[in-house]
């Protein structure tokens, strides 16, 4: 009986430390990713996947030490510029076709510095993002998201 007990609770902690530490959830704080992410949504980090790439979605401190959740639009050397409320990276009209009526640092361009990325909220004119505090070192992004949890809330 005692032995089954440590075994049991030997497993819960392994669960605990696999999925803090591993997996390392974060919930989703606002409408900025809507509606590919929405408020309260739990993610998870994608322990497999290391580098990052245009598209991803990733957990990133900004200068002013916040914690965001926001996909990447540019990696260094990238040029980003609205031009009729659409991104354009490297004169290419962004795939999402996201329409923004919020231009912030995009109205003259802006070239990613290099081991920098440019972040913005799929909900554009509903996000605080790289438009507002520039491009994100690589060093601060802290994982990328894994594919959401469908329905996954905390309560």
């Amino acid at each position: 009986m005692k032995k089954k007990r440590i075994i049991v609770i030997s497993a819960i902690l392994l669960v605990e430390i696999l999925a803090v530490y591993f997996f390392r959830p974060s919930q989703v704080a606002g409408d900025s990713m809507y509606p590919t992410l929405k408020d309260s949504q739990l993610v998870f980090r994608n322990p497999i996947k290391k580098t990052i790439e245009k598209g991803d979605i990733v957990v990133a401190k900004t200068n002013y030490n916040k914690l965001v959740i926001k996909r990447v639009v540019g990696v260094s050397g990238d040029k980003l510029r609205i031009k009729s409320g659409y991104l354009y990276i490297n004169d290419q009209k962004e795939e999402r076709n996201i329409k923004t009526t919020i231009i912030g640092n995009l109205n003259d361009g802006v070239t990613v510095p290099e081991d920098h990325v440019y972040l913005m909220g799929d909900n554009r004119d509903h996000s605080r993002d790289s438009r507002d505090y520039g491009c994100v070192p690589i060093s601060n992004v802290k994982f990328i998201v894994s594919i959401p949890v469908k329905g996954s809330h905390f309560l």
